[in-house]
């Protein structure tokens, strides 16, 4: 399998019955079926471009916040930004993608990811939960969302 690594359980120095535990998680990401720790929703909002930008930029924005405007009639941005999460002590990171679809509809992609912890990258839903707070934010602060698609455990 291209871009998968070979390790057995017998590679660590556990028991027989610990062996038997991670034998098969550890096949199943040595064979690439497991996904990195993040969490991915994209949606619709019903609203300005600036608007959606300005809002996200205020409350997830600490680390960059950036509008680019290749034509004059197209808006794109991007929002990064972390959170500090007790359950897996650690920073989890969000990206947010805006793109303006007319004057009135503003279509956003959000990406939480890193911040795992342990061996497995574990987030305990911290990526779900930043995720969510993006989406709440959104529907608190009045902005209508249209046609949502999420993905738990999202990667390639």
């Amino acid at each position: 399998m291209e871009n998968s690594f070979c390790i057995s359980a017998s590679d660590w120095n556990f028991g027989e019955k610990q062996k038997r535990l991670y034998r098969g998680v550890v096949i199943m990401c040595a064979g690439g079926l497991c996904r990195m720790s993040s969490h991915y929703l994209s949606c619709f909002v019903s609203a300005p471009f600036t608007a959606v930008f300005e809002a996200l930029e205020r409350r997830f924005g600490n680390i960059c916040a950036r509008r680019f405007s290749p034509t004059s009639f197209h808006e794109v941005g991007v929002v990064l930004g972390e959170q500090y999460f007790f359950r897996v002590n650690s920073d989890v990171a969000i990206t947010i993608l805006l793109e303006a679809l007319g004057t009135e509809k503003t279509k956003i992609e959000v990406i939480s990811s890193a911040g795992g912890t342990g061996w497995l990258a574990i987030s305990y839903n911290a990526h779900g939960a930043f995720v969510g707070d993006v989406r709440n934010f959104l529907v608190e602060n009045g902005f209508k969302l249209e046609n949502e698609n999420e993905i738990s455990h999202f990667g390639r």
